[in-house]
């Protein structure tokens, strides 16, 4: 996560998240990718989190 002038720029790795909050709030969750994000009172912050795929088993009868 860094700031350029008035951008957060965050970049986000395959198997996780981003949680975006904006004083405490929760915003948006980002997906992998980068991200730029228009921020010029520097409010947001950028948290990430590892994100596990949810694994169905089917079983047949």
């Amino acid at each position: 996560m860094t700031w350029h002038l008035l951008m957060l720029n965050v970049t986000v790795k395959d198997g996780e998240r981003a949680l975006l909050t904006r004083n405490g709030q929760l915003v948006r969750v980002l997906a992998p990718g980068k991200h730029r994000l228009f921020d010029p009172l520097h409010e947001l912050k950028a948290e990430t989190w590892f994100a596990a795929n949810s694994l169905r088993i089917a079983t047949r009868c």
